[in-house]
């Protein structure tokens, strides 16, 4: 008898329910957002991979070696749509990227191209967890060249 006029308990059992609901709101988006952002993305090995791509599609066309590479005025830079300022040089302090293209015939190097900061083609040999990321591939191409190339980056990620 004593609680015969329930209307105001209800009231305040929605109000508490929906407040609930609010506050579980509020700590599912902070969540999400503190995941989303705080994951750092590392694309170095993907980078070096790319590059090394891009390296191998500009050289080599259906298994030979491109007949203006090995002219001196072949431009690898240009020819691969490279950015200089993105390579860099051991000048530079933003230089994130390296490569090296060595193109043999009979064991022998016949023209060699070498592009950003040096000190990374002997990080490749050293490197561990956390630092640089290098690929490096042979090819043997079907008119007697072989084609290797070393690529390296040190491009670190940051919080997305």
């Amino acid at each position: 008898m004593l609680l015969k006029d329930k209307r105001a308990y209800r009231e305040l059992t929605g109000m508490f329910i929906i407040g609930l609901a609010a506050v579980g709101l509020v700590i599912a988006i902070y969540m999400g957002t503190a995941i989303f952002f705080g994951v750092i993305v590392d694309v170095r090995m993907e980078e070096a991979q790319a590059l090394n791509d891009r390296l191998f599609s500009v050289i080599v066309m259906n298994g030979e070696l491109q007949e203006d590479v090995l002219k001196n005025d072949f431009n690898i830079l240009e020819r691969a749509r490279l950015d200089k300022k993105i390579i860099g040089d051991k000048k530079d302090a933003q230089n994130f990227l390296f490569f090296q293209v060595d193109i043999l015939s009979d064991g022998e190097s016949v023209k060699k191209f070498i592009e950003g900061n040096r000190d990374y083609r002997e990080m490749c040999g050293l490197s561990k967890e956390g630092e640089i990321k290098c690929v490096q591939e042979k090819l043997v191409l079907s008119d007697g060249y072989v084609v290797e190339i070393l690529t390296a980056s040190n491009q670190r990620g940051e919080r997305v």
